[in-house]
């Protein structure tokens, strides 16, 4: 789930009973009518690891003039790529227990973590590698004012107000004397729309061809990232 793209003190009432549930209810809509692009700031702390278990034996390898302990008939990586993207910073690296100096490693292409002098990251079950790092994408200013008009709209037909636009379900016809009930299909809704023009313009924009979510890219093999809670 995304992070919330509005706070309460965006809407047309900020300490209402209705608010908080409408904050997260246009928030979370519009993050999956959008295919899931926007997921807001966030920070997480993630262990890396692998399956394999590698020799603990080491020897000592000058490498621009440092010293540094490599494993013995291992396989490293260069390029650790982290779980979540685009990566904006990364806050702490932990390495087989030790913290590491930022001098230590740089961030690539927002998503990769590369050691100085290119080491490689040797991982597994007793060599783990833990970092905290903040990832997003926040909405844009027009995703901003939708979800802002969204949330407004819920809080004014939460108290059953005439002024929210908000299309009806059910609408009273009356034809030749006869009155009678029929209810609307609502054909907005499968097209992933809200069936509010401003805020359909933005999905529009965003989502043209209906998408469900962003794509990803799936390496099999490798390193494993777990997020720690």
């Amino acid at each position: 789930m995304a992070t919330l793209w509005i706070s309460a003190a965006d809407t047309i009432d900020p300490t209402g009973p209705y608010t908080e549930s409408a904050v997260q209810f246009a928030s979370f809509v519009l993050y999956k009518l959008s295919a899931e692009k926007y997921t807001g700031i966030q920070t997480v702390t993630e262990v890396y690891t692998t399956d394999a278990i590698t020799s603990t034996s080491s020897s000592p390898y000058l490498i621009s003039g440092d010293i540094y302990n490599i494993p013995k008939f291992t396989e490293g990586h260069r390029n650790l790529r982290l779980r979540n993207s685009p990566v904006r910073s990364v806050s702490e690296v932990r390495y087989m227990g030790t913290l590491l100096d930022p001098s230590e490693y740089s961030l690539r292409n927002s998503s990769y973590l590369v050691r100085k002098n290119s080491l490689p990251w040797v991982l597994d079950p007793m060599n783990e590698l833990e970092i905290t790092y903040t990832y997003g994408t926040p909405p844009p200013a027009a995703g901003k004012r939708a979800a802002i008009r969204l949330a407004n709209e819920l809080i004014l037909s939460d108290m059953g107000s005439g002024a929210c636009a908000l299309p009806e379900r059910i609408s009273s016809v009356s034809k030749q004397g006869v009155s009678y009930t029929i209810m609307d299909p609502q054909e907005f809704i499968s097209n992933g729309k809200v069936g509010i023009y401003e805020i359909d313009l933005f999905l529009a924009s965003v989502n043209p061809t209906k998408a469900k979510k962003r794509p990803k890219v799936f390496l099999s093999g490798g390193t494993r990232g777990e997020r720690v809670n």
